[in-house]
């Protein structure tokens, strides 16, 4: 029996059992200063002169029309009819769609100076602007298409009128702009809202419809002087706006190592239970919680599992994007090699032999 543990280990040096494959940890990276640029960007362009704030009215948009000192035109509520006009008392139908409200306020006012008022004074209040539609979805109470009004503008606005955040929304938003939000040539035309990116998926490394990455940024992360608030960006037709689902990683010597979703009140120990537990490989007495700093860096958390299990140790709460990883004991592993090493010879031995039969 001499030959035996030597013959052991030399096998077990030779057919070291596969590591579990590590998974991929860029889909947890946080967001860069390159999307904070991005942010400033939209949100300069879209708070100037001739931005987003100026709508193009489009079929289905309804309105309030007011011509000062003409009882037969107060309050007029009209809706842009399917081939883009509205229809005014005693003025007609008048072109609509393609204009901003202060285009259409100024065709409004030249048709009644031809014959009708010498000076006329008109506002134009626009109460939904149903052919601007935003698509808000993932980790929000009531996901789907949302028609843009007076009072809901802004990133915040439509996460308000999604109905909020769930219990399952991580701490990331991700924001597809629309390329034609700034698009008002006067032609009636009404923006389709791009497809929504996949929630498990999206990233910031992942293109969007447009071919452009969206804009990613976290709700709680603190904005710097001089930075605009992401959240009071404005919106327009056509963008996206999508609430990740809290993820964090398992990585290392579990059954089942990946990416999971996040929950509050997750821990490093829950997380050994929801990928499959520990194989007999891991040191528990130090598992390894990597996490991302906002400036990019890294720390390693430290905890030991064996003591949490045994109710003597202090487990460590999970946040969204930090990957456990369990390491491999080198005490454990020669005894877990010779068994796999075996386990895995007599497995071929019974297939051949049932094979010869």
């Amino acid at each position: 029996m001499r030959w035996f543990v030597p013959l052991a280990l030399l096998l077990a040096a030779a057919c070291t059992p596969p590591r579990p494959k590590p998974t991929d940890e860029a889909a947890l990276a946080p967001a860069g200063a390159h999307d904070e640029n991005r942010i400033a960007d939209v949100y300069r362009q879209r708070t100037g002169p001739g931005g987003a704030a100026d709508y193009c009215l489009g079929p289905g948009d309804l309105l309030t029309v007011n011509v000062f000192a003409w009882d037969a035109m107060k309050d007029q509520q009209v809706r842009v009819s399917s081939s883009g006009s509205i229809s005014l008392p005693m003025v007609g139908d008048i072109p609509a769609a393609g204009k901003t409200e202060n285009e259409l306020r100024e065709a409004i006012e030249q048709k009644l100076r031809n014959g009708y008022m010498r000076d006329p004074h008109v506002t134009v209040f626009v109460q939904r602007f149903q052919s601007q539609q935003v698509s808000v979805t993932g980790a929000v109470a009531r996901p789907g298409l949302y028609s843009l009004s007076k009072d809901s503008r802004t990133i915040y606005d439509l996460l308000s009128q999604a109905g909020g955040m769930t219990e399952q929304a991580g701490g990331r938003v991700l924001f597809s702009p629309s390329a034609d939000a700034s698009r008002c040539d006067g032609a009636a035309h009404a923006p389709a809202p791009r497809p929504a990116p996949v929630v498990q998926q999206a990233s910031a490394k992942t293109p969007d419809a447009g071919g452009l990455a969206p804009i990613e940024f976290e709700l709680d992360a603190p904005v710097a002087p001089g930075r605009p608030n992401p959240l009071t960006i404005p919106v327009a037709g056509g963008d996206s706006i999508v609430v990740t689902r809290g993820r964090f990683m398992v990585d290392g010597w579990v059954a089942k190592p990946g990416l999971y979703s996040f929950t509050p009140g997750m821990t490093a120990y829950g997380a050994m239970s929801v990928a499959g537990g520990a194989m007999y490989p891991a040191d528990l007495k130090d598992a390894e919680i990597v996490r991302a700093n906002r400036d990019g860096t890294k720390e390693v958390l430290h905890v030991d599992l064996a003591a949490v299990g045994r109710g003597e140790g202090k487990d460590i709460a999970l946040r969204e994007g930090d990957v456990v990883r369990f390491n491999a004991s080198a005490l454990r592993m020669v005894p877990y090699s010779v068994y796999w090493v075996f386990n895995n010879l007599f497995r071929v031995g019974a297939g051949v032999s049932v094979a010869g039969v």
